[in-house]
């Protein structure tokens, strides 16, 4: 491999992998349920406004950042647009090692990360809205 051979990278500090998700609804009080969210502040629940959240979570050798957004609009290859809720989730895994090392077994790291930012995003989701996306998820 090039990089490899070149020797211009001699360690890395993290890799990661980011999946971006909207799940269209132009109900906001819908969007709030489609998630395992649940936020109070002093008497004050979400329900049915606005919101971004963002949120870090360690799991095992990850760190997921997690970002919901409501309301999001975005634009399909279509040029058709779409509302809903975004699910923004970026798996980071800090390895701070040679270069050499992190590219042996390089196919086994990048199906752990990616099986790990997976299970994050289907944990995210209720199992109502789960059902409503229609595939069946291992």
């Amino acid at each position: 491999m090039l990089v490899l051979k070149s020797g211009v990278i001699q360690t890395i500090d993290k890799y990661m992998i980011k999946a971006v998700n909207l799940i269209s609804s132009d109900d906001i009080g819908e969007q709030v349920s489609f998630t395992n969210l649940n936020v109070k502040i002093a008497n004050y629940a979400l329900k049915e406004n606005f919101f971004s959240v963002q949120l870090e979570i360690p799991s095992g050798d990850f760190l997921h950042n997690i970002k919901l957004l409501s309301s999001a609009t975005a634009k399909i290859h279509t040029n058709e647009e779409k509302h809903g809720l975004i699910i923004d989730i970026s798996t980071i895994s800090n390895v701070n090692a040679l270069m050499t090392d992190v590219m042996d077994g390089l196919p086994l790291k990048l199906e752990d990360i990616h099986t790990s930012s997976k299970r994050m995003f289907f944990s995210c989701l209720t199992p109502e809205t789960l059902d409503g996306l229609g595939p069946i998820y291992e």
